[in-house]
């Protein structure tokens, strides 16, 4: 496996098009910032793509609290209406 660049903020900037060359081609450059490693530009086909586009929506939710109500959803919304 090819060795990421680093470049710093500022060099990254300049240097886009080469960064995005380097993707291409399937080497990753990470980008600093005071040192420290704060984004990498890597190639399409080795990110995470999935974390881009498979964003969760509210549908993916559905289900996830059916234990929350008990058995008897009817009578926990009574309650809970009992209550106000």
């Amino acid at each position: 496996m090819h060795k990421p660049d680093q470049l710093a903020v500022n060099e990254a900037r300049r240097a886009f098009p080469y960064v995005l060359d380097q993707a291409i081609l399937g080497h990753p450059t990470l980008i600093t910032r005071h040192g420290k490693v704060v984004a990498a530009v890597v190639p399409a086909d080795e990110s995470t793509q999935d974390n881009f586009t498979n964003t969760p929506t509210l549908l993916d939710l559905r289900g996830s609290g059916q234990t929350w109500w008990g058995k008897d959803v009817a009578k926990t919304i009574r309650k809970l209406r009992e209550e106000w």
